[in-house]
């Protein structure tokens, strides 16, 4: 793919995201904001955390030219 263009045809999967890192608890409550929800979020800490970090690189796609934008 050459870079700035538009089309992506490669077999290969590709991210796409910010580059940015949240936490599930800062997601479940920009979501609650957002929808408007009045309940409460409750967490379960006797279950396991899981992965501590789940950040895509997405170096692929920005070495191509692509860039977020929030409108």
């Amino acid at each position: 793919m050459e870079k700035n263009s538009k089309r992506y045809d490669e077999k290969q999967n590709i991210n796409v995201g910010a580059g940015d890192e949240n936490t599930v608890r800062d997601l479940a409550y920009n979501i609650k904001d957002i929808v408007v929800y009045n309940g409460d979020i409750e967490f379960d800490s006797s279950k396991p955390d899981g992965t501590l970090r789940k950040m895509l690189d997405s170096s692929r796609i920005r070495e191509m030219g692509w860039s977020f934008e929030v409108v």
